[in-house]
């Protein structure tokens, strides 16, 4: 890839999306002459559909290392009944 990707979406909803997007956090931070900002949903999905987003890049590195042991987030249904 020779052009600089813009940005990218991930959303955050397991412990193993929570892990995956620590590491593709982490390899965007190593290569920030080719990846531009990387954001993540609030909550997940919900976040992302309703574009609640969070720039990760605003995030301190220990905040995503912790992602990697984060349990999943619930929905927000769950989250208010």
């Amino acid at each position: 890839m020779s052009q600089k990707m813009r940005s990218m979406l991930i959303r955050r909803v397991t412990a193993v999306i929570n892990a995956s997007a620590a590491g593709v956090i982490e390899t965007a931070r190593k290569h920030r002459n080719r990846i531009g900002k990387v954001y993540a949903g609030r909550d997940g999905i919900i976040g992302a559909l309703t574009e609640d987003l969070i720039d990760t890049s605003r995030e301190p590195a220990s905040a995503i290392s912790r992602l990697k042991t984060t349990p999943g987030v619930p929905s927000a249904h769950a989250a208010t009944s």
